[in-house]
């Protein structure tokens, strides 16, 4: 799993910008502040991706310089990321911010998750509604223990075990 995740990120770091790819994959990175005691959440996606899908879920043509885009993404987040606890509460989600990278969207994020990320329950199904071929891989980090989950179409949620 390591080997195609690093194989996924250096295909990745390599893309031009500009250019049409013909596969999709996301990378998110789920990691707990103990400190804060909630989920930070960095999301990876291609910008045209991104767009595309939240214009078919907001029925208007979303560009990632619009002033909404946060709150866009935020609402279309909501539908496709769910994150809760061992209990299946589920967690609300904070918008941090949206920024452009090369040819990625990066998404921020953070829930409050006092209980820690042992057997948190994750869903991660953002643009598998608009490309039958997207691939969504969750890293989870809580201290030393990391887990690596993976997401299509149809997947169910899944539990973090350590």
């Amino acid at each position: 799993m390591k080997k195609l995740l690093l194989l996924i990120v250096c295909f990745l770091a390599f893309l031009p910008a500009g250019r049409s790819h013909k596969f999709y994959t996301s990378i998110t990175q789920l990691e707990y502040n103990l400190q804060t005691k909630s989920a930070e959440i960095m999301m990876r996606v291609f910008w045209d991706d991104w767009e595309s899908a939240l214009s078919n879920f907001t029925g208007k043509k979303i560009r990632m310089d619009d002033k909404d885009i946060e709150a866009v993404s935020l609402k279309y987040l909501e539908q496709y990321f769910r994150l809760s606890n061992a209990k299946n509460k589920a967690r609300s989600l904070h918008m941090v911010g949206v920024e452009l990278q090369k040819d990625m969207a990066v998404i921020y994020l953070e829930a409050s998750f006092p209980e820690g990320l042992h057997q948190a329950r994750i869903s991660q199904l953002c643009l598998t509604e608009q490309f039958d071929t997207q691939v969504n891989l969750v890293n989870v980090i809580d201290d030393t223990r990391r887990q690596t989950l993976v997401f299509r179409a149809g997947s169910p949620a899944q539990q973090v075990r350590w």
